[in-house]
């Protein structure tokens, strides 16, 4: 498959996975209130991370003292669509892309998770520095990582983005 080839069928898969997410009534939802949220809320006690025990309610993390409301957008799905997709349209074989997709959606959704924990801590230790990690640094750092994650994966495979794929004569 031709690069640019890849470059489309990523933006396409790309594309039906967003569209999926916020048309699937209540997937988003059930991600967030079900999973996402219960989920830091246990790492949170178990870690220490609070004096005060931090219990799930819905989106929310509450705890005494200030807490976090975990907003779509905030849960990881995005980028967890960009690595789908990214695995997707690579060179991998059928394997190495269902072992992306399980091992990947599970290193993306434990990144996601450190990220709601470092936001927690910074709201409820330095506030001032809250607003402009959540909204600038963390996503940086997710896409960075997501990107890391991927051409590691692909290294891993013994893809490397200077050798064509099979079949295909470097120009």
């Amino acid at each position: 498959m031709s690069t640019r080839n890849r470059l489309i069928l990523f933006a396409v898969v790309f594309v039906l996975l967003y569209a999926a997410v916020h048309l699937v009534t209540g997937f988003e939802r059930w991600f967030i209130d079900g999973l996402t949220v219960p989920t830091a809320a246990w790492a949170i006690n178990t870690l220490g991370l609070s004096a005060e025990t931090a219990v799930a309610s819905g989106s929310r993390l509450v705890v005494p003292g200030g807490g976090l409301n975990v907003l779509q957008g905030c849960e990881g799905l995005d980028v967890l669509g960009l690595w789908l997709a990214a695995t997707a349209a690579s060179p991998l074989t059928a394997r190495g892309k269902w072992l992306a997709w399980t091992v990947g959606t599970a290193i993306v959704f434990t990144l996601n998770q450190v990220r709601l924990l470092s936001l927690f801590h910074l709201y409820r230790a330095h506030r001032q520095w809250f607003g402009e990690a959540h909204s600038l640094w963390w996503p940086l750092a997710l896409v960075a990582l997501v990107w890391a994650l991927f051409a590691l994966w692909q290294r891993g495979f013994g893809l490397r983005p200077d050798t064509p794929p099979h079949g295909q004569v470097p120009a």
